[in-house]
Protein backbone atom coordinates (compact mmCIF):
# COMPACT_ATOMS: atom_id res chain seq x y z
CA UNK A 1 0.00 0.00 0.00
CA UNK A 2 1.17 3.56 -0.63
CA UNK A 3 1.86 6.06 1.89
CA UNK A 4 -0.80 7.91 3.03
CA UNK A 5 -0.64 11.56 2.96
CA UNK A 6 -2.02 13.84 5.40
CA UNK A 7 -5.43 14.83 5.72
CA UNK A 8 -6.24 12.85 2.72
CA UNK A 9 -7.60 9.47 3.82
CA UNK A 10 -10.63 9.74 6.36
CA UNK A 11 -13.78 7.71 7.45
CA UNK A 12 -16.70 9.12 9.90
CA UNK A 13 -19.13 7.16 11.15
CA UNK A 14 -22.05 8.15 13.50
CA UNK A 15 -23.35 5.20 15.94
CA UNK A 16 -26.30 5.32 18.28
CA UNK A 17 -23.96 5.53 20.97
CA UNK A 18 -23.36 9.10 20.17
CA UNK A 19 -27.09 10.28 20.88
CA UNK A 20 -26.72 11.00 24.19
CA UNK A 21 -28.83 9.50 27.26
CA UNK A 22 -31.75 11.32 26.25
CA UNK A 23 -32.21 9.71 22.76
CA UNK A 24 -30.71 6.42 23.97
CA UNK A 25 -33.96 6.43 26.40
CA UNK A 26 -36.63 7.64 23.95
CA UNK A 27 -35.63 5.14 21.41
CA UNK A 28 -35.30 2.26 23.64
CA UNK A 29 -38.91 3.32 25.48
CA UNK A 30 -40.26 2.98 21.33
CA UNK A 31 -38.74 -0.65 21.01
CA UNK A 32 -35.79 0.92 18.79
CA UNK A 33 -32.88 -0.68 20.27
CA UNK A 34 -32.01 -4.39 19.94
CA UNK A 35 -31.16 -6.29 22.63
CA UNK A 36 -28.85 -9.04 22.01
CA UNK A 37 -28.67 -12.48 23.79
CA UNK A 38 -25.44 -13.92 24.40
CA UNK A 39 -24.32 -15.46 21.08
CA UNK A 40 -26.29 -13.56 19.22
CA UNK A 41 -25.01 -11.19 16.18
CA UNK A 42 -25.88 -7.63 14.69
CA UNK A 43 -24.78 -6.69 11.79
CA UNK A 44 -24.54 -3.81 9.83
CA UNK A 45 -23.05 -2.72 5.62
CA UNK A 46 -21.90 1.02 5.69
CA UNK A 47 -21.67 2.17 2.02
CA UNK A 48 -19.05 5.28 1.74
CA UNK A 49 -17.00 6.84 -0.68
CA UNK A 50 -14.73 10.16 -1.08
CA UNK A 51 -15.96 13.43 -2.15
CA UNK A 52 -13.81 16.65 -3.17
CA UNK A 53 -13.26 19.37 -0.58
CA UNK A 54 -15.12 21.97 -2.58
CA UNK A 55 -18.81 19.52 -2.80
CA UNK A 56 -17.65 17.82 0.80
CA UNK A 57 -17.89 21.81 1.94
CA UNK A 58 -21.22 22.56 -0.43
CA UNK A 59 -22.76 19.64 1.46
CA UNK A 60 -21.42 20.56 5.04
CA UNK A 61 -23.27 23.92 4.52
CA UNK A 62 -26.45 22.08 3.46
CA UNK A 63 -26.52 20.32 6.46
CA UNK A 64 -25.60 22.85 9.27
CA UNK A 65 -28.34 25.25 7.33
CA UNK A 66 -30.69 22.32 7.49
CA UNK A 67 -30.35 22.08 11.38
CA UNK A 68 -31.13 25.56 11.89
CA UNK A 69 -34.04 25.71 9.77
Amino acid sequence: MGRLHRNRHALGLALPCASGIERYLKEKQENNVPILAPGEICSAAYRFGCLSADLAQTLNDKMMRASIA
